[in-house]
């Protein structure tokens, strides 16, 4: 877990220096913005091009758009000595707030 954890401070710190803040905890609670959190925002900090570029914040994080690289298992987030399989199946929507012109 210790270098799982490293690596996440280490793409918040890059993060910082790029932006002048850390990403926000979350968004699109009562601000406008589409729902998400820190996850995305430090996907390319994380030296994970493929999932940065797949990943749209102009959607929510739970959007149909965003499905595949949610659902897809990080290593970094998770410790090694957690029990294997463990998934978490999100139901993908979209709210008013994404760019998604299939809003349910």
């Amino acid at each position: 877990c210790q270098e799982h954890l490293i690596r996440l401070g280490l793409a918040f710190q890059k993060y910082e220096s790029s932006h002048g803040g850390f990403p926000p905890r979350r968004s699109g609670f009562n601000n406008g913005e589409p729902y998400g959190g820190w996850g995305g925002h430090v996907l390319t900090y994380l030296d994970d091009a493929t999932r940065a570029e797949e990943y749209d914040l102009q959607y929510d994080f739970f959007d149909p758009k965003n499905r595949s690289v949610t659902e897809t298992p990080m290593s970094v987030m998770q410790c090694p000595t957690s029990p294997p399989n463990r998934f978490i199946e999100i139901q993908s929507q979209a709210t008013t707030k994404s760019l998604n012109e299939d809003k349910d």
